[in-house]
């Protein structure tokens, strides 16, 4: 593991001038010449950065105790070509860069020879951390420190279970600036997260030495199978830890969709029930179905006979009526009879006086002459 600016230290091995490396093509590696092979070297990364030299050089790799070897143009990356800016100090024929390795990062697996003797041979993998401030390591983001990202509600960190931002009281799919620290491992962090992936030599105490059930595991059957690498005629249940309290109490956890002897012999039986329960639904469906048709029959038949009855009095009611452009002449004298124009009219005798009046009408629509008369006249007339 290394920190942000790790001094690398090197040594020339059988070169003549002291002179800094030309830059290096992006593009294409130039052709390895013999000076270049007798400049390279190796150094080996111990724990903060402790880099030191050997003589031979036996390819690239890891090896020793938690080292590891870097080619010249590895570390010619990691000074940016040796640049003068990078130069910490020099003397006698070896001069010493500050430079920035490309390793430390989230999901990275690392020897554990570094920490002590008691790791010796253990591989652990990187999967998280945070600050002092306890910001965690967001992963995906290449830088050691701390930065501020757009994040959703709910988005976690780098281990899957620590959340970066957890947005009470705001909308979905809303996002806010919240500070997060970069997936590099670096000094200011002070909790790491360690994944055994290869077990060493020694036993850790609390870790190693003892077998801890699986938090969290699958309840699904089928899930079981597949963590467990089991067919399908073993049983699963074996594989569930059992918490007895007592002799008659015990607890274990439910296992979903699980086949047994005795699923399989109420099979058949369920799926009985089931049809049965199925040919019940649809007959009630049709018999709902056959009332309310009935139900829309009745309501049809008794509003078409009240639509029956409102034209019979419509038609009563316009048989006394007369046409646009009608003129009569109405003459009403006490206790005579007038029949003029097609209509009779009765005077009332109960008329005190005589009276004589003369009415024309010029009509341009159909008008009740019942209405109109009863209008005009008042008590003193009777339609027949």
């Amino acid at each position: 593991m290394l920190p942000r600016n790790t001094i690398l230290r090197g040594q020339m091995e059988n070169v003549s001038s002291p002179k800094p490396t030309p830059p290096i093509s992006k593009r294409k590696h130039p052709k390895s010449s013999k000076e270049d092979q007798l400049a390279r070297f190796k150094v080996f990364v111990r724990n903060f950065g402790n880099i030191h030299k050997k003589g031979s050089d036996q390819g690239h790799g890891s090896e020793g105790n938690g080292a590891h070897s870097f080619t010249f143009w590895e570390l010619a990356t990691a000074t940016r070509n040796f640049r003068e800016t990078n130069v910490l100090g020099e003397g006698g024929f070896r001069r010493v860069f500050k430079g920035r390795l490309e390793n430390g990062r989230i999901s990275q697996e690392v020897a554990g020879d570094a920490l002590g003797e008691e790791f010796k041979g253990y591989v652990f993998k990187i999967m998280g951390g945070c600050d002092k401030q306890e910001f965690p390591m967001k992963q995906g983001v290449l830088t050691p420190g701390r930065v501020r990202l757009l994040l959703h509600r709910g988005e976690l960190a780098a281990d899957h279970c620590t959340p970066c931002f957890r947005g009470y009281g705001r909308r979905n799919g809303e996002r806010r600036r919240k500070s997060a620290r970069g997936c590099i491992v670096s000094q200011d962090l002070s909790v790491l997260n360690l994944v055994i992936v290869k077990k060493g030599e020694n036993d850790l105490p609390g870790l190693t030495d003892t077998e801890k059930p699986r938090m969290r595991g699958p309840k699904r059957a089928s899930k079981i199978r597949k963590l467990f690498n089991l067919s399908k005629e073993d049983d699963v249940r074996i594989r569930v830890l059992w918490d007895f309290k007592s002799k008659k109490v015990s607890k274990a956890l439910k296992i979903q969709r699980l086949v047994t002897p005795l699923t399989l012999q109420r099979k058949p039986t369920r799926i009985a029930d089931k049809k049965k329960r199925i040919a019940k639904e649809k007959s009630e469906v049709a018999e709902y179905q056959k009332l309310v048709a009935t139900r829309l029959k009745e309501q049809r038949e008794r509003h078409s006979e009240s639509l029956a009855r409102r034209r019979s009095k419509l038609s009563a009611a316009s048989k006394l009526s007369v046409v646009a452009y009608i003129a009569f002449e109405v003459s009403v004298n006490n206790g005579n009879e007038i029949i003029e124009n097609g209509l009779e009219v009765l005077v009332n005798k109960n008329v005190v006086a005589p009276v004589k009046m003369t009415f024309e009408i010029y009509a341009t629509c159909v008008i009740p002459i019942s209405a109109f008369l009863h209008q005009v006249f008042g008590k003193y007339l009777t339609v027949v």
